[in-house]
């Protein structure tokens, strides 16, 4: 059976995140899996949501080798006590999130990633329950296309 490490990748797309030159001057904290924090601000999230092998990309050695696309959500997250500044916070972190994850190597330094492209994803607003305040979330889709070699 072909292994991907998964894990592995959603490590090295955080790292990209996290030192990103414009994300590391916001001070923006980056986790990987993590529940959501209340913090005030802004904070970003990697989730490995999904992966399909479609059939019409597997070769020959598709018993040892598959090839994949892989879907991470990075969730980027705005907090305020004003639901539009909430917004703004949020929207100026999903435009830095996809610049950084449009700079080159689109592979992420990880041998098993032939490339990656953005993906669309799912936008959200709440009103604090135990807090003051309204957060503002927005998704980044990012397609990993992955090659698990046994």
């Amino acid at each position: 059976m072909a292994r991907a490490d998964y894990f592995g990748v959603e490590q090295a797309i955080a790292e990209r995140l996290a030192n990103d030159e414009a994300l590391v001057e916001e001070q923006v904290p980056v986790l990987i899996e993590a529940e959501l924090s209340t913090l005030p601000g802004r904070q970003i999230i990697v989730y490995l949501d999904s992966r399909e092998a479609p059939a019409n990309m597997q070769s020959i050695s598709a018993g040892s080798r598959t090839r994949m696309h892989v879907r991470y959500a990075i969730v980027c997250y705005g907090f305020d006590l004003s639901i539009g500044r909430a917004m703004e916070l949020r929207d100026d972190l999903m435009g830095r999130v996809e610049v950084a994850l449009m700079r080159d190597p689109r592979g992420f330094g990880r041998e098993e990633v032939v490339s990656s492209w953005l993906d669309g994803g799912m936008f959200a607003n709440a009103k604090g329950q135990n807090a003051p305040g309204f957060m503002a979330m927005g998704e980044v889709g990012l397609v990993v296309d992955m090659v698990a070699v046994r």
